[in-house]
């Protein structure tokens, strides 16, 4: 998680906005820790074969690289 964290402050930084890293991970962290008995919607369409909106986020991600 703090790989993906480090590579999306890569590109918030080469877009002009800074993250403080230990801050977003914490964030993140304590967001998982509260959910983490549910399940997501992106979970449950992939586990009824449905298609996700992971290509759409990670697009957007890879988009701003770019």
């Amino acid at each position: 998680m703090a790989a993906i964290i480090g590579e999306v402050a890569q590109v918030a930084k080469a877009q002009g906005a800074e993250l403080d890293l230990k801050a977003t991970e914490e964030g993140v962290n304590e967001i998982c820790l509260k959910n983490a008995g549910h399940y997501s919607s992106m979970y449950a369409d992939f586990t009824n074969g449905f298609e996700t909106e992971i290509d759409y986020i990670n697009g957007a991600i890879v988009n701003c690289a770019n």
